[in-house]
């Protein structure tokens, strides 16, 4: 009983701590962009997939990406459908095109 406590103790903090590193990788990659004019971003990723009003005079750019994970028979050869997973970044930008905040959710790699 102890033995199967340590194992489930220690594949709990391995996806804890790896969860942290996407977030952080994501989180460090989005603050890059902080200060820089939206344009760098689109040169780099692409057009936009929608484009919002800040509330401020500004705007917000947003890229989404949804997909579906892949799906997989199980040992009585029962098919279970892939979960649907999505990221989406976010850059609020002011009237001069200067990023001044962005976040993001999901699955972002």
């Amino acid at each position: 009983m102890k033995r199967k406590l340590n194992i489930l103790l220690t594949l709990t903090i391995v996806l804890v701590f790896s969860n942290c590193s996407i977030s952080s990788k994501t989180t460090e990659a989005m603050n890059s962009w902080k200060g820089s004019h939206i344009s760098k971003v689109i040169a780099s990723w692409g057009p936009e997939t929608k484009l919002t009003g800040d509330g401020k005079g500004g705007k917000v750019y947003t890229w989404e990406r949804k997909w579906t994970a892949f799906g997989y028979y199980d040992f009585k050869d029962v098919y279970h459908e892939g979960k649907k997973k999505y990221c989406i970044k976010n850059f609020y930008v002011n009237e001069k095109g200067i990023i001044y905040y962005w976040r993001w959710q999901g699955a972002c790699d």
